[in-house]
């Protein structure tokens, strides 16, 4: 697998590529001008092939409580938090590597969904818009239905994030095992309700 990533050489994950997840933050903008250049299609058929688990968060927790947990997760892990809009979801910032002390810019989005989870039109909205009342939809499962299912729309969200290297073309994986690990440790920190 060494041999792999030293042949195709990535240093930029994403769980969401078309769009890519851009950068906003001026100090992360000044030390990596080329942060928010599109990937070319090799690199995202690398990390398809090298990373296929790497897909976007969905949790049944309000984008308030997520977002929230995202940030004191960040911060607890001694990442440098450059930019915190909670209006929009993002949370910016850059790790350092204990070995070496490389920097990996970082930014994760929290979107609330506003359709069911698993619907084939599950629509993403900003986080201003998040706080609307009557969130409740009755979802029926067809005739004969002894009970119907309810979910809380306001309660439903996708977590997406990017991690990029500074430095060199290739990361050996750290980019992803940062996003995967962080996914994890923000299911675990908000209890059952993930998904």
């Amino acid at each position: 697998m060494i041999l792999f990533w030293l042949m195709n050489p990535i240093n930029d994950i994403s769980t969401r590529k078309d769009p890519l997840i851009l950068f906003k933050s001026a100090a992360i903008l000044t030390a990596n001008a080329s942060i928010n250049n599109n990937p070319d299609p090799k690199s995202i058929a690398i990390q398809e092939q090298l990373h296929p688990e790497i897909s976007p968060l969905k949790l049944r927790h309000s984008a308030d409580q997520v977002f929230a947990a995202a940030k004191t997760l960040a911060t607890n892990r001694g990442w440098q938090i450059h930019l915190s809009e909670d209006s929009q979801g993002r949370i910016e910032g850059t790790a350092t590597t204990a070995l070496l002390g490389f920097k990996d810019d970082w930014v994760v989005l929290v979107e609330a969904t506003s359709a069911a989870e698993e619907g084939p039109a599950t629509e993403k909205r900003p986080l201003s818009a998040r706080q609307s009342a009557s969130n409740e939809e009755q979802i029926g499962t067809g005739a004969g239905t002894e009970k119907s299912q309810r979910m809380d729309l306001a309660h439903t969200c996708t977590v997406q994030m990017r991690s990029r290297s500074r430095l060199g073309k290739s990361d050996l994986g750290a980019n992803a095992k940062r996003i995967k690990k962080f996914f994890e440790d923000l299911a675990a920190l908000l209890g059952p309700k993930s998904s």
